[in-house]
C-alpha cells in the first residue's frame, strides 16, 4: 500500500486496460454550455475585485497582438509557482488585448503604470497572447514585440528562432 491514497494492487494496470474501448465518453453540446457557464458564473464575482489599467501604445513596432485565445490569467511573478493560477489567486494578472493599441491589464494589486517600460508591458503582453494561442496570431503590423528570456525581441527575430527550433526537430 502506498503511503497516501488507496491500494494500487486492487486496480493492476492489465485490469484496467483491458477497459481500454468499452467506455465512450458522451459530451452533448448542452453539457458543455452547462459547464461553461458553471466556470463563467463561478470566475465572473472576481473581475471587479480587480483593479483595471488601460495599456496605450501608439508607437510603430510596438502594437498589440490578438490570437484565438487572447484572454490569458498568468502569475504576476511565476517563479516559484508550481500550480496553474485562478482567478481567485492576489498575485495574478489578466491581460485583455483589446486592440493593436490598446489592452487591460487587471491586477488585485495596484499596478504602477510608467510610461518609460511601455515596451516592456506591449511585450509582456503579447508573449502571454502568443504562448496560449492555439491555432492563429494576428498583428497589425509585420512586425511587433515579444519577449524571449526576459529580453524584448523583434517578431523578426521571433520567427527566425521557430524557424531554427523547426530545423533542429526535424535533424532528431
Amino acid at each position: 500500500m502506498r503511503r497516501s491514497g488507496g491500494d494500487l494492487s486492487e486496480f493492476p494496470f492489465e485490469r484496467i486496460q483491458r477497459t481500454k474501448g468499452m467506455y465512450e465518453p458522451r459530451l452533448t453540446t448542452e453539457g458543455f454550455i452547462e459547464g461553461a457557464m458553471a466556470m463563467m458564473n463561478a470566475m465572473l464575482k472576481y473581475l471587479p475585485q480587480r483593479e483595471w489599467t488601460v495599456l496605450v501604445s501608439e508607437r510603430p513596432g510596438e502594437s498589440f497582438v490578438v490570437s484565438d485565445h487572447p484572454v490569458v490569467l498568468e502569475w504576476s511573478d511565476p517563479r516559484g509557482k508550481r500550480f496553474a493560477p485562478g482567478h481567485a489567486h492576489i498575485d495574478t494578472e489578466l491581460t485583455i488585448p483589446l486592440s493593436a493599441r490598446v489592452a487591460l491589464v487587471g491586477c488585485y494589486t495596484r499596478f504602477v503604470l510608467d510610461s518609460r517600460y511601455v515596451p516592456a508591458y506591449v511585450s509582456g503582453v503579447n508573449s502571454r497572447t502568443i504562448d496560449r494561442a492555439r491555432v492563429f496570431v494576428v498583428a497589425c503590423e509585420d512586425r511587433f514585440i515579444l519577449q524571449s528570456n526576459g529580453e524584448i525581441i523583434t517578431s523578426a527575430r521571433f520567427i527566425a528562432e521557430l524557424e531554427a527550433d523547426a530545423q533542429r526537430s526535424r535533424q532528431r
